[in-house]
Formats: C-alpha cells, sequence, structure tokens
C-alpha cells in the first residue's frame, strides 16, 4: 500500500481530558503506533466492511470494549438478534454487568417517552419537540415510499396534524399519551357536517368539547386559547375539508408506524395507559443516566420485531441524542457513545446536526454498515447521496475492512486522497543521447483494488482482521515510543484480533495482540 510522504512535527503534549487515549492503531506498514483519544471517538466513527469482513469481531468488539475500559456509558442499538448478547459479554469482559440496562419487554422496564418529553419542557408544553420526535422517526422508517416522503406537502401536512393532535390532547386532558394523540386522529371529523359530529361521542369530538369547557372556566393561559383556537380551526375546517383519499394517506402515514407501539409486548415498555402505581417511576431509566456509565441496550431487534422494532429505537435514539444535546458538559463528566451495528437501519436527518456538536457534549458515535449503496437504499430523502455524504463528512474516523462492493471501495480512494510521488522518466533526443528526470506525479494514497484484499479474520487467517483507517492528519505520539517524534497521518493500514467466544475472554485486555492494542494498552 502506497502512504502519503509527511514531514514530522511535533505532537503537543495535551492536559485536555479530551486528548486522553482510549486505545491505540499499529501502523503494520511504518512500525508505529498513533492514539486514538476522547477527542477522535468524539468526532465520530464510521466502520464499513462487506458481510463476514470482520467489522463487528475486529473493529467493532476492539473500540467497544476499549470504551468500556474507559468508563463510557452509551446507547446500543439492536439490528441482530445476537448484539445484545454481544453487548452483555462486552460488559462482563470489562467488569461492568452492573452497568446494563437491557429494555426489552420481558425485562420489566418502563420508560413512557411521551411523559419524558413533556417533562423535558420544564412543565413547558414543548409541542414543537413532540412533533420532531415523531416526524424524525416517521421519515426515517419511510422505506420505499419515496412518493410521501419526498414530496413537501405530505411532510407538512403530517406535522400540522401532529401538531394539532398533540395541542388537542393537551388542552383536553393535561397530559399528553399516545394513545390519546392516535385516537384524535382516528376519530377526527370525516367532513365538514361539524354540527352533528359536535354533539357525536367521536373522541375527538369529546376532547373538542372538553378543551372549550377548560377555556369557559378560564383554566387556560392566554398562549393556550391561541392554541385552542388554531386547533379547533384545523380539526373542523382545515382537516375536515380534505379530500378523503388525501385525508386517508396522511392519517396512514402516522399511524401505520405507531400502531404497533400501541398493541402486544411494546405497548407497556414504551406506551403505558395507566397511571404508574405508587411508588412507581413513569421511566425505570432516563436517557441522562448513560453519562453516569449505565449502557443502555434496546433489545429489540429487527429481525425480531420488525419495522416497529426499528421505529421504536430511532424514537429512543433520537430522545436520548436530544437529551445529550440538553445536558451541561463538567470535565469530570463521563464520556457516551451511541453505537449502532447495521447502522442503516437508524440514521436520521437529526444525525447530522447532532453530529456537529457532538465532541462538545463529549458523545461519540460508532456506526458500522457493509456499504455506502446501504445508506442511498434507506435514506428516505430526494437526495440519499448528499444525505449519506454529508452524515459521513461529520463521523471523522473512517475505518475500512475487506469489501467487494465499488462504490463504496471508489469512494474511499477518494476520501484517502492524492499525494505527489517522484516518478522517473527517461527521454532521448535525435542523437541518441539520454537523459532522465524525476516528476512528482499525483497518486491514490490507497487504491479501489486494495479493499478487495484485505485479510477478513477467521482459522484461514490465524483471526486476524485487516483495516485501513482514515483520519485527516495531525501530529500523533505513541505511548509505546516516549519521546518519539512522529509524522502526522491520514492514512493507517493495521489489524485486529477477532473478538474470542465469552467462555475464553479475559476480564484484563490483551498485551499480546497483533496490531492494534499489541502491547499498548
Amino acid at each position: 500500500m502506497s502512504a502519503a510522504a509527511n514531514s514530522p512535527s511535533v505532537a503537543p503534549v495535551s492536559n485536555d481530558p479530551l486528548d486522553e487515549p482510549v486505545t491505540t492503531f499499529r501502523d503494520v506498514d511504518r512500525k508505529v503506533a498513533h492514539d486514538w483519544s476522547i477527542r477522535d471517538a468524539c468526532e465520530g466513527t464510521q466502520i464499513f466492511g462487506a458481510t463476514g469482513s470482520g467489522k463487528t469481531t475486529g473493529s467493532g468488539y476492539h473500540l467497544a470494549t476499549r470504551m468500556l475500559a474507559k468508563g463510557f456509558g452509551g446507547l446500543v442499538l439492536c439490528a441482530k438478534s445476537d448484539e445484545a448478547g454481544n453487548w452483555r459479554d462486552y460488559l462482563e469482559e470489562a467488569g461492568r454487568l452492573d452497568d446494563r440496562v437491557e429494555l426489552a419487554p420481558d425485562r420489566g422496564q418502563r420508560f413512557d417517552f411521551m411523559d419524558y418529553e413533556y417533562q423535558a419542557g420544564g412543565g413547558a408544553r414543548l409541542t414543537p419537540n413532540l412533533v420532531a420526535l415523531f416526524t424524525t422517526a416517521i421519515a426515517a422508517t419511510g422505506g420505499d415510499d419515496r412518493g410521501s416522503s419526498t414530496d413537501p406537502y405530505w411532510a407538512d401536512a403530517l406535522r400540522q396534524l401532529v401538531t394539532n393532535a398533540i395541542d388537542l390532547a393537551a388542552l383536553a386532558n393535561k397530559q399528553v399519551r399516545l394513545a390519546d394523540v392516535n385516537r384524535i386522529i382516528t376519530t377526527a371529523p370525516p367532513s365538514k357536517r361539524i354540527r352533528a359530529y359536535l354533539r357525536s361521542d367521536a373522541y375527538t369530538a369529546q376532547c373538542l368539547r372538553r378543551a372549550n369547557d377548560h377555556s369557559v372556566k378560564d383554566e387556560l393561559t392566554a398562549n393556550e386559547l391561541v392554541d385552542l383556537e388554531q386547533t379547533i380551526e384545523y380539526w373542523l375546517n382545515d382537516f375536515a375539508g380534505l379530500a378523503p383519499r388525501t385525508r386517508s394517506i396522511i392519517v396512514s402515514s402516522f399511524t401505520s408506524r405507531v400502531t404497533g407501539l400501541l398493541r402486544g409486548p411494546l405497548q407497556r415498555l414504551f406506551c403505558p395507559t395507566d397511571d404508574p402505581k405508587p411508588g412507581e417511576k413513569p421511566f425505570t431509566v432516563t436517557p441522562e443516566e448513560t453519562r453516569q456509565g449505565k449502557v443502555i441496550v434496546l433489545n429489540l431487534p429487527i429481525k425480531d420485531y420488525g419495522e416497529v422494532g426499528r421505529f421504536a429505537q430511532i424514537l429512543f435514539k433520537t430522545i436520548w441524542q436530544r437529551a445529550i444535546e440538553r445536558l451541561a458538559v463538567a470535565a469530570k463528566d463521563r464520556t457516551v457513545f451511541l453505537w449502532a451495528d447495521e447502522s442503516q437501519y437508524f440514521v436520521t436527518n437529526h444525525d447530522v446536526l447532532y453530529q456537529q456538536t457532538a465532541r462538545s457534549k463529549r458523545a461519540a458515535t460508532v456506526y458500522l454498515t457493509q456499504s455506502l449503496p446501504n445508506y442511498y437504499a434507506m435514506l428516505a430523502t430526494r437526495d440519499p447521496v448528499s444525505a449519506a455524504q454529508s452524515l459521513l463528512g461529520n463521523l471523522q474516523t473512517k475505518i475500512f475492512h475487506a469489501n467487494g462492493d465499488p462504490t463504496t471501495n471508489e469512494w474511499a480512494e477518494r476520501v484517502f486522497g492524492r499525494h505527489m510521488t517522484p516518478r522517473e522518466t527517461l527521454g532521448g533526443d535525435s542523437l541518441g543521447h539520454v537523459s532522465s528526470s524525476r516528476t512528482p506525479t499525483p497518486e491514490s494514497a490507497v487504491l479501489a483494488s486494495e479493499f478487495t484484499t484485505l485479510r477478513k479474520g477467521g482459522p484461514a487467517n490465524d483471526y486476524c482482521v485487516d483495516a485501513i483507517v482514515f483520519q485527516a492528519g495531525q501530529p500523533r505520539t505513541a505511548r509505546s515510543l516516549p519521546s518519539t517524534t512522529l509524522p502526522a497521518w491520514s492514512v493507517l493500514k493495521t489489524a485486529f484480533t477477532q473478538s474470542k467466544p465469552a467462555s475464553s475472554r479475559s476480564t484484563v485486555p490483551s498485551t499480546t495482540l497483533p496490531g492494534v492494542g499489541a502491547g499498548l494498552e
């Protein structure tokens, strides 16, 4: 593998907690090692690798266990059925099983996300926050339904529907529950025959009458009176005047996503319809607890729970991200992480905004996926290519394992860039004189073809997994070589030892692994 030539530079000693090393990457070409710090972690990491390339058991396992060893708390999303078990093993290896919080229907946990978001406003009704939460999750799970997910009219109509349903629930009931919001949407006036409708037993009609009674009894604030006026106008005029097919599309874009949360095993977990029992909290865990070292594992694998599991995890992930953004961070606070293997199922439009401020909040992101086209296929936007590249531009560490996808490999070649390499050329004249010259020639730092030849672990490769790591160049110092000055780097070829079965793992990080972490921890 060719590598860019860099002139040596002195790496300044830093007392900034963000510069504390998490792990070390050994450059197998240049025989030196580079620290990967908390700062690097909080600038985001994307791991690419084909199925069977060793991305989960190689670099994924290594980063996960090193972050746990550093005391990080975090949130783990589960696409695969074995993900929760993997993280139980990781936490056990780190001696941190007591920090594990598994959110699953059979674990006795309870997280009323509507109540949590409602309280997050400090007692104020923050309808826009709840609306943004739903619209983000609904857009992310839009799948291939590009007709409704990319036309601005449908997105605006959905936002208007959810806004007025939440407002009406809050004005009529003095609380917001998903079941009530859903009932308001599904029993709203089907036409402009309003007089008969308002006298009916339809749930929305009951809520409209109840909210009006609160107004008559002078129980609403000035702001709430304005909200009530706009809400009545929407339900009795705007919504009631929609064409039946248009109304049906808008309503189903909401109800088709939330129905799974209102029945079966997920209802008690996320959307309880009853009040907490005496002494029982509406939530047994909160996103803020990850700052105290808890690792929340959303054991709702898509392979088992399908789209409702995906939708529920995206809701919780968005809530967690917003909580991290709200919290003030002190120097002594723990770093937290967001982890998603098969990350294409969980990315949202909010990720880019979140990642732009993640470093200042000491929040790391690690995403793993097979290929760039995975993101193109799952991002429900009019321009998924730009959306994916915007996200990846905010994940500064990129780790590439073996891959046969040309789109990903060619993009990776462009990411690593080109460098000038002196090339000797021969020339001559008509008299037979031969001359030579050295001319700087631009060449790719890493060729796309190199990603097809990386080792994928397993017995045939002595359980070694190759990877090529990218970071924008900056001075690095190897802890294994004190006082050694190293060049800046952006291209680093390394190797990871695959994770072992849980029964054979040591609770102490190995000091004999080749490549990453070999005697460097």
